[in-house]
């Protein structure tokens, strides 16, 4: 991956395995929304970043279309 220069792979295996963890928690159904609005929007920022991460270390083309084909900040902004 010519846009991961350090190439450390427990690195990249730790975002990835992030990644897995929210997959999981999706597919299982299981819930984002938390009681704490505050914690809530700190694990989603943290979220979204790490994506952004994992796609930009890989194509940063491809980091760039995500993120101007994500809804994720429009369905957000309607939390009540």
């Amino acid at each position: 991956m010519p846009n991961y220069p350090s190439r450390k792979r427990a690195v990249f295996e730790s975002h990835v395995k992030t990644m897995r963890d929210l997959r999981n928690r999706l597919s299982h159904q299981e819930h984002l929304v938390l009681d704490n609005l505050t914690d809530e929007d700190r694990y989603l920022d943290g979220q979204c970043a790490n994506l952004d991460w994992i796609a930009r270390v890989i194509d940063p083309k491809a980091a760039d279309w995500i993120r101007s084909q994500s809804r994720v900040k429009a369905l957000r902004a309607k939390r009540p």
